[in-house]
């Protein structure tokens, strides 16, 4: 994972404290989310909700997808060669 600073601040409810790294597009997605800073620091009681609730997660998905076509000269033809999936309904 590229190298980054935990800032200890959870980015799910904003409690401080230990916090823990989330790749938001896990299993073989996983070196992806790393590469594409797909990843969130959350407090533990939210990281464990968060693989709990896949509704919850999905919210996620939804909307890095989002962030990412939204980037100058991306789209979704390049985020399904990327993910090989869209998360959108259009």
């Amino acid at each position: 994972m590229k190298k980054r600073k935990k800032r200890g601040i959870c980015r799910r409810c904003g409690k401080y404290g230990s916090t823990e790294w989330h790749h938001v597009f896990g299993g073989c997605f996983r070196k992806i989310s790393e590469r594409e800073d797909f990843v969130m620091e959350l407090c533990h009681d939210c990281h464990m909700e968060l693989h709990d609730t896949p509704g919850i997660g999905r919210v996620y998905k939804e909307r890095l997808q989002r962030e990412w076509e939204g980037k100058p000269g991306r789209n979704r033809n390049g985020w399904m060669s990327l993910m090989g999936k869209s998360w959108l309904v259009d």
